[in-house]
């Protein structure tokens, strides 16, 4: 008989920048507009349209209001990408595409300040950015030529991905180039950890509150997405830290081999019988890292960040939604902890 596995994934938060241009609190244009609400992206479904051998993809960068621990909290609002028409997604939109290919992005920048977007010709030797003025539109095209897992993200602040904490940290996808030939295992899951910290929201009543927020893909444990597997399967992920802060990524339970290493500009594959074996993988910000492994026996089980702070609930979050019970210990991982973390 085939047992079920469930699989609780920890994510982890990311530091913010001091910015020149966008004050502690929050962008101007952020008090009188009503920003639309963020889906949490799952990385499944890429965006853009391929036609022979060209993927086109138009995306927008625009203010929205991101609840990564859906109605516990009231909303953030934060600055994040979207498909052009769609909805704005934290993550933002996946681009993947094939060795060979020739990708056209044509990037709306609808916030109030210049947008700086890194990442944006993933695959190719070249490191470049792409500046796009208030309201401006721009178009880069590359041809996607060494497979692997790469980060964009965009800012409009001074600071680099190091220090990247405000509002335009959220403003951060994954691109994925694929051998010529490979098909995407459907079952393939893309992580990408985001956090924003904001001191001082001018936003959130009662001003004093400020904002820590981690999340994988959009929310924030307990609201991230539950995972289930086969006892025997191969389960393959791939993690990209989006944020300012190092994650030591550990899996409970079991082992797995690190496939692939990257710095989100570049990527290396191991060569077969080259895999390290780990429990635990140290991700610097900006870094990406493949990897598969085997569940061997029926569980529950944690992929988590080993930072203490990166798991725990921050205090101005409710006591009824988030406060430890020590009288009901097996409610411990839904009421004490948060952050990078699935399941």
């Amino acid at each position: 008989m085939t047992h079920k596995s469930r699989w609780l994934l920890l994510a982890l938060l990311a530091a913010p920048p001091a910015s020149a241009q966008v004050p502690p609190s929050v962008n101007r244009s952020t008090a009188t507009a009503t920003p639309e609400h963020v889906l949490a992206n799952d990385n499944r479904a890429p965006a853009g349209t391929l036609r022979r051998g060209i993927l086109a993809v138009r995306l927008e960068a625009r203010l929205a209001a991101w609840r990564p621990d859906l109605d516990v909290d009231s909303a953030v609002t934060v600055q994040a990408f979207a498909e052009e028409g769609g909805a704005p997604r934290i993550p933002g939109p996946l681009v993947r595409a094939r060795e060979g290919t020739e990708v056209h992005v044509r990037l709306r920048n609808s916030l109030d300040s210049t947008l700086v977007v890194h990442g944006l010709r993933a695959g190719t030797v070249i490191n470049d950015t792409l500046h796009v003025a208030a309201g401006a539109v721009r178009e880069v095209r590359f041809r996607a030529r060494v497979p692997g897992t790469y980060l964009y993200w965009g800012r409009t602040t001074e600071d680099s991905i190091h220090y990247r904490t405000r509002r335009d940290s959220q403003l951060t996808g994954a691109i994925v180039i694929d051998p010529p030939g490979f098909r995407p295992n459907l079952a393939e899951r893309i992580f990408v950890m985001t956090v924003i910290d904001v001191y001082q929201d001018s936003v959130r009543n009662p001003a004093k509150e400020d904002i820590w927020e981690l999340a994988i893909n959009g929310r924030s444990w307990p609201h991230t997405e539950r995972l289930e597997y086969a006892v025997g399967d191969t389960v393959r992920w791939r993690w990209l830290n989006g944020t300012y802060l190092p994650h030591p990524m550990h899996l409970h339970g079991f082992h797995f081999r690190v496939l692939a290493k990257g710095d989100g500009d570049s990527d290396t594959t191991y060569v077969a019988g080259a895999e390290r074996l780990a429990v635990t993988e140290f991700m610097v910000a900006g870094s990406t890292f493949r990897m598969d492994w085997v569940p061997t026996r029926s569980g529950n089980w944690l992929m988590h960040c080993h930072m203490i702070p990166h798991i725990t609930p921050y205090p101005e979050r409710a006591d009824t939604a988030r406060g430890h019970d020590v009288h009901h210990v097996e409610r411990h991982p839904l009421t004490a902890m948060a952050g990078l973390v699935l399941g």
